[in-house]
C-alpha cells in the first residue's frame, strides 16, 4: 500500500470504506507543522 502526499491542508473527496466520501486533513505538510500543539505525531 503506497501514501500519497498533499500539499494543501485539506485534500479530497477520498474514497472511505468506512464513511463512504470525505475531506481529508493533512497535519503534517510539506513546508512545515501549521498547529500548535505538541502531539507524539510530530
Amino acid at each position: 500500500m503506497s501514501t500519497a502526499l498533499f500539499e494543501n491542508i485539506v485534500f479530497g473527496p477520498v474514497s472511505s470504506r468506512r464513511l463512504g466520501v470525505s475531506l481529508g486533513v493533512n497535519l503534517l505538510p510539506q513546508h512545515g507543522k501549521l498547529c500548535n500543539f505538541n502531539c507524539i505525531y510530530c
